[in-house]
């Protein structure tokens, strides 16, 4: 009986069922630099660090991929212009932030089965900058929540959620022609989405179960603004 529940706990073990933390960080300086970190287990915390001390560092790419049943983080932060971020999580919760600073960057997180949270930040005059998140969310009282920042103009934002109680977020500010969308479908919708500048375009389209709640605010000349809700 002994020899078996040895036998057992060894097992857990190699199989990653002991539910130990896995952290990995990244930090690299300089031009197209190439990062990525891939975890399959518990309590899982990714860290890339591009450019950080480098005001002139770019065309860095940077890619987390997270598997798993419990708590997942990743965190992404890039310095220059041309930088790319890409987050993948699959766990019951999982958060992942994002910034970058610079021009002509982009952002994609997509999150799973889950209570999810995403947060995308662009600045210091990040123009030509892209942020997507895309949340699948769960109908099991899963939420999630999407958060986007992003300066100067023609930038492009989208966020998608599906099941769940969905929360969205846009701010895009101080500059034109600027586009952000966001898409619901959940038990519950709330979408909120600023804009200062002019020729900016907002869209945001809920089909919830319960009730969905949309705001959107232009300050600016020439804006296009569309809210549908189900």
């Amino acid at each position: 009986m002994k020899k078996l529940l040895i036998a057992a706990a060894a097992l857990a073990l190699m199989s990653g069922t002991a539910w130990a933390a896995e952290n990995a960080t990244v930090n690299s300086n300089g031009t197209g630099n190439s990062g990525s970190i891939n975890q399959q287990g518990n309590n899982e915390a990714a860290v890339i660090y591009q450019g950080t001390s480098n005001p002139y560092s770019s065309g860095n790419s940077a890619n987390i991929a997270q598997v798993g049943y419990l708590n997942q983080g990743a965190t992404v932060i890039q310095n220059g212009s041309a930088n790319a971020a890409s987050v993948s999580q699959s766990a019951g919760v999982n958060n992942a932030g994002v910034n970058q600073n610079g021009n002509n960057n982009g952002v994609g997180i997509i999150q799973s089965f889950g209570t999810n949270s995403a947060s995308v930040t662009q600045d210091a005059s990040a123009s030509y900058s892209s942020a997507s998140v895309t949340q699948a969310g769960s109908i099991f009282g899963g939420s999630n929540s999407a958060t986007v920042n992003q300066s100067d103009y023609n930038n492009a934002a989208s966020v998608i959620q599906g099941l769940g109680n969905n929360t969205a977020f846009v701010t895009q500010g101080g500059g034109n022609g600027n586009r952000a969308g966001v898409v619901q479908g959940g038990l519950s919708d709330s979408a909120s989405v600023a804009q200062n500048g002019n020729a900016n375009q907002a869209s945001v389209t809920q089909a919830s179960l319960f009730p969905a709640s949309a705001n959107v605010a232009q300050t600016g000349n020439g804006n296009i603004h569309s809210v549908v809700q189900h």
